[in-house]
């Protein structure tokens, strides 16, 4: 769950969401992660907004369903942009897998680019 360290948002937004990807979005509220407030599905769409907050904190997960031993085989969907709270972006188009690991872990509690390792900061993506 991605929670906030303080105060509440009036909704949160989930984007980018590949057009097969049949997911649960649910909003949270009082203590980050606390007690589930709205729980919403998205398919066929790449945008789920929650409303009615407020929110203090949010998360998506997949529906539940037998796995399909077919889709194994199928390509994986990786990430093409990491963006931070300060609104810097990163292109991970050209990050290969192994890049990507390591970018992985030390991102994954990155809120600025301060935070970001110099070896990704050429990934940076300006507009």
């Amino acid at each position: 769950c991605c929670g906030l360290p303080s105060g509440s948002v009036p909704f949160f937004g989930f984007c980018g969401i590949p057009n097969d990807w049949f997911i649960k979005a649910r909003g949270h509220e009082m203590e980050r992660c606390g007690p589930l407030k709205t729980l919403d599905t998205a398919y066929q769409t790449n945008f789920k907004c929650l409303g009615q907050g407020p929110y203090t904190g949010a998360v998506y997960s997949f529906r539940e369903r037998k796995r399909n031993t077919a889709a194994v085989a199928e390509k994986c969907t990786t990430p093409d942009l990491l963006i931070l709270e300060d609104r810097k972006k990163y292109s991970l188009v050209s990050i290969g897998n192994s890049q990507l690991d390591e970018l992985v872990a030390p991102v994954s509690n990155s809120t600025t680019a301060a935070d970001i390792p110099e070896a990704f900061k050429a990934f940076e993506k300006v507009e």
